[in-house]
């Protein structure tokens, strides 16, 4: 018995082994949502190059196209562009695999041991599967984040320079990899100058497609949506959970200052307290600002929180393995990552979890302890990868 189960867990530790998982489970789900016609994101994502093209407004309502509105920056429409122009159902496919892969790739890249990434694979794989069934832009964002530091470790100016703003670009808080950049302060300068050359080609990008003219209206529109879209929302996040379980009289902007406040004292703890400057402490920055900013995200989803998921994986690489911690990771798997699917039972779903925005506590947990970690110094060694 002992030995059948052993080489079951080899045959699932097997890097090719989960790599296909990762690709058919991007190519199953597509095909099931177009099969079934469920797959209004993507008409969104996809209608939003003819209507850049069409000199239209990207994010008004076209109810006769898709319900719901373009919710991302214009430059997204231009680099979906390629998906666009595709057969509906091989674009679908395209995009689903290539969110699998470049996930499973930002891991496979992270200077961690060959044990810790299939923990990594394995403990997100859900809630990827979550983010695919909505065939949006999360574990994109979620992939940027970890290539940012990825590239940041074995500095790589360029990269670092792309992909820390392309998050920006499709949706503004994928931004928030560049809080990273001052950790590595032999190369800052570079680093950040590669950034703003980077950041000012994508900001003009639409420019080049529809006239520099556009330009100004293209983000007038943007930033009147962002601002009508803060009025109405407050996510499953900790905006949600204090609106739901606590009250509803503290407004939002007051919730995210507090936010930015805790991430500030966070941030300027790790650069001038902490005295090694470790990848430890960087891995636990990672995970601080992946979990942040989903927590503070007055539109976080559920589909969102393979971001914060993310995040916490990689907490659970630097944190004690104690009763209390292997607890918490259970805690979060379970109500966090299964509470959306069959798996898990669908009155307490619907009826606690759902309305409540239970899905964010445990994260917000997690985010409580990386900070006791970090201002107390107790998170564990993260060794040099052994492969």
């Amino acid at each position: 018995m002992n030995d059948t189960w052993q080489k079951f867990k080899s045959f699932f530790l097997r890097e090719k082994i989960i790599l296909g998982t990762y690709i058919l489970a991007g190519f199953v789900i597509a095909i099931q949502h177009y099969l079934n016609g469920g797959y209004n994101n993507y008409k969104i994502f996809r209608a939003s190059t003819a209507h850049l093209l069409g000199r239209q407004n990207l994010h008004s309502e076209y109810p006769n196209e898709y319900f719901d509105l373009f919710l991302y920056h214009p430059t997204f429409a231009v680099l979906f562009a390629p998906f666009s122009w595709l057969p509906m159902w091989l674009g679908m496919c395209i995009w689903n695999v290539f969110s699998a892969l470049i996930v499973f790739f930002a891991i496979k890249s992270s200077p961690i041991s060959y044990k810790q990434k299939t923990f990594v694979w394995w403990f997100i794989f859900v809630e990827l599967m979550t983010a695919l069934h909505n065939l949006q832009t999360n574990p994109l964002i979620a992939a940027l984040i970890v290539w940012t530091f990825v590239n940041l470790e074995n500095n790589k100016t360029v990269c670092t320079g792309f992909v820390s703003s392309l998050g920006f670009f499709i949706k503004g808080y994928g931004g928030i990899s560049a809080i990273l950049l001052p950790f590595y302060r032999k190369d800052f300068f570079k680093n950040v100058f590669a950034y703003l050359i980077f950041f000012g080609i994508l900001a003009i990008l639409p420019g080049f497609v529809v006239g520099f003219s556009q330009l100004p209206r293209l983000y007038q529109e943007w930033l009147t949506l962002l601002e009508e879209d803060h009025k109405v929302n407050y996510g499953v996040s900790i905006i949600g959970l204090i609106y739901t379980l606590i009250t509803t009289s503290i407004p939002v902007i007051y919730i995210q200052l507090f936010g930015l406040i805790c991430l500030g004292i966070f941030i300027a703890f790790c650069f001038f307290m902490v005295k090694s400057q470790s990848l430890t402490l960087r891995i636990s920055v990672m995970s601080y600002i992946m979990m942040w900013v989903i927590l503070f995200n007055h539109a976080a989803e559920s589909n969102t929180h393979v971001i914060s998921v993310m995040g916490v994986a990689f907490w659970y690489l630097i944190c004690p393995k104690n009763k209390f911690t292997k607890g918490l990771i259970i805690f979060v798997f379970v109500l966090t990552i299964l509470s959306p699917t069959d798996l898990f039972p669908k009155f307490i779903r619907n009826n606690y979890v759902i309305p409540y925005n239970l899905k964010a506590f445990p994260v917000f947990l997690v985010w409580l302890h990386v900070q006791y970690l970090v201002f107390t110094q107790k998170y564990q060694p993260l060794h040099e990868p052994n492969h």
